[in-house]
């Protein structure tokens, strides 16, 4: 409530004052060819007809035409008849079996071992020159042909025929051409051959000869809502249930909050971070009382007896410690002013103090509290006052000059009322001037209060 105080109490207010002087403020501060050769051989010895018996060791050349130029002496034709048995050589002929080969696309090499098999029957044209011996040098001159036979032994080459043999494996295959299927994770596809061919390894599922899917299955993540997700076995991300607070990199729900949530715990800001736990972010400091200046409607204060808000007098010795306006108790005989204000203190808060700015002045002579103002803490209703400070009479205070009481910590978490009450006696008066009143608790906003200026 404000009213105008008596003639009286400021006339008295102002004789004091004079006495003060003009004072300064002042406070204290808060992430296959040798047959054939051995053929020659027998045809040179026909021209001596004993020497035809040598030709008959030329009769082991390969050729019958041999025998032919052992008509020159009938003797020496018969001879070629034995040459017959070069024909016997033919056997290299057996080679044809090689051909079989032709089984594989290759087999025509095979062919080719039939006629190194041939080049094998030559090694016998090997034994006219034996005959070469028989009639001296020209004989043996055929009986060379003979060593040519040895060119049969190049026939070694007909062995090759043998791959073609191997081909036989190649023709029959191994997979239908235009098939595919799945070797893990490796797509194949059967070739033109009949045989299988790999592709690239698929990066998440394989199936049916194809990559297919976005993940591989059972894998798991956060999706971009924030929502769990499990890949299926056909490799497609699956929604799964929301996590309480949070979902983690690996798809897993964890964290204590949910992020950017905020909270006060023991008197500490603390904000949910995006892993879902709390990080303090440090204390605040709140005011809590209302209009702690006594400056600014509505004025939130009650009042009970006579307490005023009021301005200084223009020529009052010091002015206000926060203009225009102060608190005056007291001042007259008999006094019992009241003033109080209800506020919530936030749970979890710490560090709660009172403070505020006052002037004493009496005219009061003897050393003893006559007169009294008790800053105090009670239940809302005014049970259970607690004295925070007292000024007496024996208190003067030539500047204004400030007073802090810390409350205790049980406080917290109530609503209290923090108010100034004043008695004086009946004769001489004592006038208690209040000024610039903070509460102030370290806590967090988020918990309750409200943080006045």
């Amino acid at each position: 409530m404000k009213r105008s105080p008596s003639v009286r109490r400021w006339t008295a207010v102002l004789l004091v004052g004079f006495v003060l002087g003009c004072g300064s403020v002042s406070e204290t501060p808060g992430d296959g060819g040798g047959g054939a050769g051995g053929g020659a051989g027998g045809s040179s010895g026909g021209a001596v007809g004993t020497a035809g018996t040598t030709g008959t060791g030329g009769a082991l050349g390969a050729a019958g035409t041999s025998g032919t130029g052992g008509t020159t002496s009938g003797a020496a034709g018969t001879s070629g008849t034995v040459g017959t048995t070069g024909a016997a050589g033919t056997t290299g002929a057996g080679g044809a079996t090689g051909s079989a080969g032709t089984t594989g696309a290759a087999g025509t090499t095979g062919s080719a071992g039939r006629g190194g098999t041939t080049g094998a029957a030559g090694t016998t044209g090997v034994a006219g020159t034996t005959g070469s011996a028989g009639r001296g040098g020209t004989t043996g001159a055929a009986g060379t042909t003979g060593v040519a036979g040895t060119t049969g032994v190049a026939g070694t080459t007909g062995v090759a025929g043998t791959t073609g043999a191997a081909g036989t494996g190649g023709t029959g295959g191994v997979c239908t051409p235009g098939t595919a299927m799945c070797v893990n994770l490796t797509p194949q596809v059967c070739n033109a051959q009949g045989q299988w061919q790999s592709g690239a390894p698929c990066p998440f599922l394989c199936s049916g000869g194809f990559c297919v899917g976005t993940c591989v299955p059972t894998s798991r993540r956060c999706g971009a809502t924030g929502l769990p997700q499990l890949c299926s076995a056909a490799g497609a991300w699956v929604d799964q249930s929301p996590c309480p607070f949070v979902c983690t990199g690996n798809g897993v729900c964890g964290g204590q909050c949910v992020p950017n949530s905020m909270r006060c715990q023991g008197g500490q800001n603390q904000t949910c971070d995006a892993n879902g736990a709390w990080q303090n972010t440090g204390t605040s400091t709140l005011q809590l009382l209302g209009n702690g200046s006594f400056d600014v409607t509505p004025v939130v204060w009650t009042a009970a007896g006579d307490p005023a808000i009021t301005p200084l007098p223009v020529d009052f010795a010091l002015p206000a410690h926060t203009p225009p306006n102060v608190l005056l108790e007291g001042g007259y005989a008999y006094a019992q002013d009241d003033l109080f204000q209800a506020v919530t203190i936030p749970a979890g808060a710490t560090a709660i103090s009172l403070s505020f700015v006052a002037l004493v002045v009496t005219d009061e002579t003897y050393a003893y509290p006559y007169d009294a103002m008790t800053a105090y803490v009670s239940d809302v209703g005014g049970a259970a006052a607690a004295t925070l400070v007292q000024l007496t009479n024996e208190t003067v205070t030539p500047n204004w000059t400030r007073f802090t009481a810390e409350l205790m910590s049980s406080y917290a978490g109530r609503t209290v009322e923090i108010g100034f009450f004043t008695a004086t006696d009946d004769v001489l008066d004592t006038f208690f001037l209040v000024d610039t009143v903070t509460l102030n608790v370290t806590a967090c906003a988020s918990t309750g209060g409200t943080s006045f200026p």
